[in-house]
């Protein structure tokens, strides 16, 4: 975490530098520091599938439910993270869609898991 923190705040440096400099190329700066943060993700994301993995074999969850709590991660991270490139960018309406958008598309991604909870309620109160 250290190295990321660092990494993003020389972006931050230097994209503040650059701004002076050649304020059309201080775009890029946030952004390669997005990706090299997203790229760094991936490792830690293939830990926390591995441990959801055994987590849904001692427990029994449907698989399907842990595909979709990975789903809805995956799309608040990447909503999360476009936002702020879009307010880097002085994109503040996109970046307020992209949020909107990032927060329906949770609860569309979450859908089964709330029906299978009320389909439960409904055969608890049956008996």
């Amino acid at each position: 975490m250290l190295r990321i923190a660092l990494a993003a705040v020389g972006a931050c440096i230097v994209a503040l530098m650059l701004r002076q400099i050649k304020s059309e190329f201080a775009i890029f700066v946030p952004l390669c520091a997005g990706i090299i943060v997203a790229a760094c993700c991936i490792a830690r994301i293939e830990t926390i599938v591995q441990l959801l993995e055994r987590l849904q074999k001692l427990t029994e969850i449907k698989s399907e439910y842990i595909s979709i709590l990975l789903k809805m991660a995956g799309i608040a991270y990447i909503a999360e993270i476009t936002s702020g490139i879009c307010k880097d960018c002085g994109y503040n309406a996109i970046a307020g869609q992209v949020e909107m958008f990032g927060k329906l598309s949770v609860i569309a991604a979450g859908m089964p898991v709330i029906m299978a909870l009320v389909d439960s309620i409904e055969r608890c109160l049956a008996l």
